[in-house]
């Protein structure tokens, strides 16, 4: 029997195992795909602020405001947050659309971007 130590014992190293791990590539590669993801989803989920142009009316049902979008031809109640909005307006505001259970939709205003004076139907309304 020989009692010789084996080979790797000897020289006090550690044998070579080769390349272990990914290469630089791939985790620069997982890396960018991982911000692509969060970018895209991010993108998706953030509720993003829109624009309506339209009339303003009084609601006589709740007090408040609202506005019949031109584009779309829907009615929104006007949530207003220190924005100077005006009944008999034709206005382009900028915010956040909702839509509630009842089935009513609302708009969260939070800027004015153009007041075009009194609407078409205000005018007609006003005259005798």
């Amino acid at each position: 029997m020989n009692c010789s130590p084996a080979a790797a014992q000897q020289s006090g190293e550690f044998p070579n195992l080769g390349r272990i791990g990914p290469s630089k590539a791939q985790v620069v590669g997982a890396i960018i795909g991982a911000a692509v993801v969060i970018g895209v989803v991010a993108y998706l989920v953030v509720p993003k602020k829109t624009t309506i142009e339209g009339c303003v009316e009084p609601d006589d049902a709740s007090g408040s405001l609202r506005l019949t979008n031109k584009k779309e031809n829907r009615r929104y109640i006007l949530l207003l947050d220190k924005v100077p909005v005006r009944a008999g307006h034709s206005v382009v505001l900028k915010g956040k659309k909702r839509k509630m259970k009842s089935g009513d939709r609302e708009f969260a205003v939070t800027k004015l971007l153009k007041d075009e004076a009194a609407c078409a139907d205000a005018k007609d309304t006003a005259a005798p």
